[in-house]
């Protein structure tokens, strides 16, 4: 299970999204470590830009193209 984690951008009105493992979320997918959410990101007020951290969502594609498929239910 994943996780979505926001990142500011300082001295900008903008956040990047990285993505965490529920079981590790010391570390985004991308291996940059992440602090826990600061409270002064606030997530009610959208930020002027949001954009998605490129490498985690590659990270989490190839994990979901690498996983078993399930059996059909008959």
């Amino acid at each position: 299970m994943y996780e979505m984690h926001p990142e500011p951008i300082a001295g900008k009105d903008e956040l990047l999204w990285h993505v965490t493992s529920k079981e590790t979320n010391a570390s985004a997918l991308c291996g940059r470590p992440l602090p826990p959410p600061a409270p002064s990101v606030s997530l009610e007020r959208p930020a002027a830009r949001e954009r998605y951290c490129s490498s985690c969502m590659d990270a989490v594609g190839s994990a979901v193209q690498h996983q078993p498929r399930r059996p059909a239910a008959t």
